[in-house]
């Protein structure tokens, strides 16, 4: 008496590929992140740097205008003795609004 046995088909390139993934969920979930945390990395982080590097740039008085000669000069005077209170505030507040 013949058996007959079932041969599975051959897996075509996108089954491969398949195959790999549903071997390594971890490196799909990665490439499946990889996008958005790149775009979060270069829009959001590239943001707060330029905003820090504008923040050492001089303040013509007498032509009301931003000129490119860095300084130190704007830090200084953030950490006045006048702005103490309010940096305290922000920071009092973040916590508040973190741990609630």
């Amino acid at each position: 008496m013949a058996m007959n046995v079932l041969q599975s088909p051959s897996r075509p390139g996108l089954g491969k590929v398949s195959g790999f993934f549903w071997r390594n969920p971890g490196l799909g979930l990665f490439l499946l992140l990889l996008g958005p945390l790149m775009w979060f990395g270069i829009v959001y982080f590239g943001s707060l740097l330029t905003l820090l590097w504008q923040g050492f740039y001089t303040f013509d008085d007498f032509t009301m205008s931003v000129t490119p000669e860095l300084t130190l000069a704007n830090i200084r005077a953030l950490f006045n003795p006048a702005n103490y209170d309010i940096i305290l505030r922000t920071l009092t507040m973040a916590v508040a609004v973190t741990i609630a």
